[in-house]
């Protein structure tokens, strides 16, 4: 019998979420760096 019975979320439930959570942040980082690239080229910005 095992002392430690914490219930943890199984491998690829916890893969799923932070890969969700890093593709919306690099997602948000791209648009961020789009828009400001956008900017100073005097151009409007893609949307994506």
């Amino acid at each position: 019998m095992t002392t430690h019975e914490t219930p943890m979320p199984s491998w690829p439930e916890t893969l799923r979420d932070a890969g969700r959570r890093t593709g919306n942040m690099l997602r948000a980082i791209w648009v961020g760096i789009d828009t400001w690239s956008a900017v100073t080229h005097g151009r409007t910005p893609a949307r994506r």
